[in-house]
Formats: C-alpha cells, structure tokens, sequence
C-alpha cells in the first residue's frame, strides 16, 4: 500500500467540521504525512459584494493586499499572533464575539444563486477574449513563480 505523504483538509471551522478536522491530525500523525488546511471562505466571499457590502474589486485588494499577503510569508497563526499585542489569546479575547456572530448567521445557500451569481458577475472586469484571458494567466502564473523564488531566497526570520 502506498504511503500518505500529504493530507488536505477542507474545512469552515464549523462545529460540524471539528471531528473530521481531529481525524486528519490522527491520520496525519499516524503516517507522519504532511496536514494542509484549507480555510474554505467563498460563500462569504460571495455574499460580501452581493450584499452591496463591497465591491468584488475591493474585496480581492483587501484579500491580495492586508491578510493574503501576511499569510504568503507567516501563515494565519503568526498572523494572529502579531496582531494583538498579547498574542493569540489577546487576539480571540478582542475579537472572538465578532468571530463567533459570524459563524453563528453564514450565508445562505442564495450566495449561489443566479440572481447573486449575476450582481456580483456585473461588478467584474472579465477578459473579453481568449488572448486576453490568457495573458491574464500568464501574468498571474508568472507572480506566483516571482513569489515562491523570492520565499526561497529570503530566509524567514524566524
């Protein structure tokens, strides 16, 4: 049989996700195989802009530009850490009710309709040709590579 080097676990954070997230640590413990966690957000990212609270434009600056770009270098956890001055328990003692309220009402499953879908479709520059839509890509793909060989060659400082 083969060996289970890498596990992905797709997760809310929900209560509900909680036993299955404590079955990939044992799983992942148990083969000595890497646990990567994916914060799955998009329903929220979709009702934020199809709620008129932002427009996709500025939710993808806000992502691209504060916490995705932390979390490209330090993760969530250090993130955390380093955002209230008595780290992480500081950090869930001033912000855990807003957390919790969040949990407590997620999106409806309308995020997904079409009526959503169009509202949040009409806010977005897409390309207008294939040509386009593939220079977009390579400009993204070439980011990432220019990302991932700046990560290897800065050393953390940790």
């Amino acid at each position: 049989m083969p060996r289970i080097r890498r596990i992905l676990h797709a997760t809310d954070f929900s209560a509900a996700s909680t036993p299955a997230l404590r079955w990939a640590i044992e799983l992942a413990r148990a083969n000595r195989a890497q646990l990567l966690v994916l914060h799955v957000m998009t329903p929220p990212a979709l009702a934020m802009p199809g709620e008129g609270y932002v427009s996709p434009q500025d939710l993808d600056r806000t992502v691209q530009d504060g916490l995705g770009l932390r979390w490209s270098f330090i993760g969530p956890f250090a993130t955390i850490e380093l955002n209230a001055p008595g780290g992480v328990a500081d950090y869930c003692a001033r912000y855990g009710a807003f957390y919790r309220s969040l949990a407590e009402r997620p999106p409806a499953p309308t995020v997904w309709d079409s009526e959503n879908v169009q509202r949040v479709s009409s806010q977005l520059d897409p390309p207008t040709t294939s040509t386009e839509r593939d220079a977009r890509m390579r400009w993204r793909d070439l980011r990432l590579l220019s990302l991932r060989r700046h990560k290897r060659d800065e050393p953390d400082s940790n």
